[in-house]
């Protein structure tokens, strides 16, 4: 099936609520800044080898990191390094996939794909221990990378979408995804990375449709993705109604219609000042997801 996706590239105001001080958001930040942008204003592989121990983490973070780019550099388009923006269009005719990960483009690319997620991983954990003051013991928040499939009805037919990774919450057992990964391939065509993300955000709205309806105050969900693009991370939110989606729960969706995905800028960790941006998105959505304000069901029900 094919919907019509409108996509703006937004700041951060626009896409996730402030939901503590300036100060308060300022200190976090402080938190979260590497040994390395408190001497230079950009990372390289050297700087690797001097790192300090008690800043283990975050070696093998921009170490990773640091491969990753030079291995989109290397087998890409130079525009990638721009970030979404690059290749961002207002308005696009996507067909969504019917199973996600079996799109050609991504066979010759699984394990670059793979290594996306074990990066987004490592990123959001450290963001999320940064932040002691939200953290719960119950329940607990997971950050698998073996994400399940998650299942959708589209006009009869049945979907599948899988993530990166994902964070979730709930216990091992039985959880449900609040924030999921998307895989950037080498090639990929705006279209293509529109549907992988819409899919994515349909999957991760099924996951979650059982808890949105017994979750009364909420007439419209939240969901939120995190991906590559290039050499750069960004963060995207879409925002469906209940009514449509609990028809399409009996019926299957028969008729999408139109959907906006807005997004934030494409942020090279690799710089100081794209760093210091990037944990300040990362940061407010954990305290925004964590706020009991937010359009999530999931979170809704447990805080």
């Amino acid at each position: 099936i094919s919907v019509t996706i409108t996509s703006n590239i937004v700041s951060l105001d626009e896409l996730i609520p402030r939901v503590v001080s300036i100060k308060r958001e300022d200190m976090d930040i402080e938190r979260l800044i590497p040994w390395v942008f408190q001497h230079k204003e950009a990372v390289v592989e050297d700087d690797i080898e001097s790192w300090p121990d008690e800043d283990f983490t975050l070696s093998i973070f921009f170490d990773s990191l640091l491969s990753h780019c030079a291995l989109s550099r290397a087998r890409s388009s130079p525009c990638n390094d721009s970030g979404v923006e690059s290749a961002w269009r207002a308005r696009e005719t996507v067909t969504v996939p019917l199973r996600n990960w079996e799109l050609e483009g991504r066979k010759s690319c699984l394990q670059f794909i793979k290594s996306q997620g074990i990066l987004l991983k490592l990123l959001m954990q450290i963001v999320y221990k940064s932040l002691e003051d939200i953290k719960k013991a119950d329940p607990e928040i997971l950050f698998p990378i073996a994400a399940p499939k998650m299942k959708y009805i589209i006009g009869g037919t049945q979907y599948q979408a899988r993530s990166e990774g994902q964070i979730a919450i709930g216990s091992r057992e039985k959880n449900l995804p609040i924030v999921s990964y998307t895989g950037w391939f080498i090639g990929q065509t705006w279209s293509e990375l529109l549907g992988e993300t819409f899919s994515i955000m349909l999957g991760q709205l099924a996951s979650n449709l059982g808890v949105w309806k017994n979750c009364n105050v909420l007439r419209e969900q939240e969901v939120f993705v995190i991906g590559f693009y290039g050499s750069c991370i960004h963060v995207a939110r879409g925002i469906f109604t209940l009514d449509p989606v609990s028809r399409a729960h009996s019926q299957g969706l028969s008729d999408i219609g139109a959907f906006n995905i807005d997004f934030t800028r494409g942020f090279n960790l690799c710089f100081k000042s794209d760093w210091l941006e990037a944990a300040r998105v990362l940061t407010r959505l954990f305290r925004y997801l964590f706020s009991g304000s937010s359009r999530v069901s999931a979170m809704r029900v447990n805080f």
